[in-house]
């Protein structure tokens, strides 16, 4: 299970209870868009949108 926290939030903040929850079952992978929350901050703010947060979510499942 992919966990997407919104864009104006962390995971941490909305998701900790649920990820708790669905951790006893499932292998649960959490994670912050670039330059947003515990991510390291993109050299330039051009890459950070919606297209560039659906390709790290899904360069993210290739590579599980």
């Amino acid at each position: 299970m992919l966990v997407y926290n919104g864009l104006v939030s962390t995971w941490s903040v909305h998701w900790r209870a649920w990820v708790a929850h669905y951790a006893q079952r499932y292998t649960v992978v959490t994670w912050d868009y670039r330059g947003h929350g515990a991510s390291s901050r993109p050299a330039s703010v051009d890459s950070i949108g919606i297209g560039g947060f659906a390709d790290d979510g899904h360069a993210l499942l290739a590579h599980l």
